[in-house]
C-alpha cells in the first residue's frame, strides 16, 4: 500500500464501543436525575393530597452532624432528616424541636409524620431509588 491509500482507510467503528457509550451516558444522565430532581418532584407531588402519606417515622440510633438518620414504615433505607427536608415544607418549621424530641426517646416509638415517596425505580423495586420526603409532623 502507498501512503495516500494508508491515510484514507479509516478504522470501522466498533457498534459494541458505541452501545457501551450510550450506556454510560444513560446511567450518568439517570443518576444526575436521581440526585437534584428528588426535591422539585416532591414539591410538585405535594399540590395533590392524594400523593401525602401518613406513616411512622423511627430513629435507628444513629447520628451524624446533620441530625439523627431515620426510617419511614420500618423500611430498611435510612436517611437522614436533614436530607428529608424540603424548606415550603410544614414539617421544616417543626424540625428543631422534633429533633431535640427525638434525641431523647429510643428507635421503637412511632412518629406519626405524613410523607411523600419519590419512585425513580424503573426496573426494581429497590429501596436506593426511592427517597422520602417529610412532609409534615402529625405528632411532635
Amino acid at each position: 500500500m502507498t501512503k495516500p491509500e494508508m491515510q484514507q482507510k479509516e478504522e470501522p467503528v466498533h457498534i459494541g464501543w458505541l452501545i457501551i457509550t450510550l450506556m454510560l451516558l444513560c446511567i450518568c444522565a439517570y443518576l444526575t436525575i436521581l440526585m437534584t430532581l428528588g426535591k422539585p418532584i416532591a414539591r410538585y407531588k405535594a399540590q395533590k393530597s392524594e400523593n401525602i402519606l401518613q406513616g411512622c417515622l423511627y430513629d435507628t440510633g444513629d447520628r451524624s452532624k446533620y441530625g439523627p438518620i431515620v426510617r419511614i414504615n420500618d423500611d430498611e433505607h435510612r436517611s437522614v432528616i436533614a436530607d428529608m427536608m424540603i424548606k415550603e415544607f410544614p414539617a421544616s418549621s417543626k424540625s428543631r424541636f422534633f429533633d431535640f424530641n427525638l434525641n431523647k426517646l429510643n428507635s421503637s416509638h412511632c412518629y406519626k409524620i405524613r410523607y411523600i415517596i419519590v419512585d425513580f425505580n424503573i426496573f426494581t423495586d429497590s429501596v436506593y431509588f426511592r427517597q422520602y420526603f417529610i412532609y409534615d409532623y402529625d405528632e411532635y
